[in-house]
């Protein structure tokens, strides 16, 4: 189904897992896919077609994020519709299972969607997008910046990404539902080097667990503060 040699399947949240393992111990409940969006993208709504080649505007896309052709034949309405049943449909409905469970236990959830880039953040070390305004209550964002900046960090706000159309979507249908996209510069934890086109498979260990530290003290200060919002 894929072109010859397979393309590079690039621009990926790498190690993200990984990195973020210690939120588990700190009461964060945690949704990873273990599929590549390349497979179907889970930050996009379901589009009307739901293949097309601008990975910003689909659901699947037919080429890599650097514009390379992925398939020999394009994805048929069946495999599409496959895709939606055995991938997006079930990751979604768990999302909203345990966003629930935090509603009804506080009133209100906070959904952070942490993805990596090099190019994502802009000049600085981290973005995060409230859909200028429109996702998420003003001061859990600003909580969430004044933490990540007391770690270190340099944030950008809505620039270059403000976040999906899914996160709209779920703010819109419960405002207590707070959605934040969080995009982490690669030289902050993988390597501090240009990254392009390429499968990334090691990280600096040091780069790494100096990240992981950082940005777990700042997610501790974040929740703490955040109780007297």
């Amino acid at each position: 189904m894929f072109v010859e040699p397979k393309p590079i399947i690039a621009n990926n949240d790498w190690f993200l897992k990984e990195l973020y393992a210690f939120t588990e111990d700190m009461g964060i409940t945690s949704l990873s896919a273990n599929y590549s969006r390349y497979v179907i993208d889970l930050n996009r709504i379901l589009t009307d077609p739901i293949i097309g080649d601008d990975y910003n505007k689909y659901t699947i896309y037919s080429k890599t994020t650097w514009k390379k052709d992925l398939y020999k034949k394009m994805p048929n309405e069946s495999e599409c519709k496959k895709r939606i049943g055995k991938y997006y449909i079930p990751y979604h409905n768990k999302l909203k299972e345990l966003v629930n469970n935090k509603l009804r236990k506080f009133g209100y959830a906070i959904i952070l969607d942490l993805h990596s880039g090099y190019s994502s953040t802009g000049e600085k070390d981290i973005c995060l997008g409230d859909g200028k305004g429109t996702t998420s209550n003003k001061e859990i964002v600003t909580e969430l910046k004044k933490s990540l900046e007391d770690s270190g960090y340099t944030i950008n706000l809505n620039t270059p990404c403000t976040g999906g159309k899914i996160l709209r979507q779920y703010h819109k249908e419960n405002p207590q539902i707070n959605c934040i996209l969080f995009e982490l510069n690669y030289k902050k934890y993988i390597k501090d080097q240009y990254s392009g086109e390429e499968e990334i498979k090691e990280y600096d260990i040091n780069l790494f667990n100096d990240a992981q530290k950082r940005l777990k003290k700042a997610m501790n200060n974040f929740l703490f503060k955040y109780e007297k919002i």
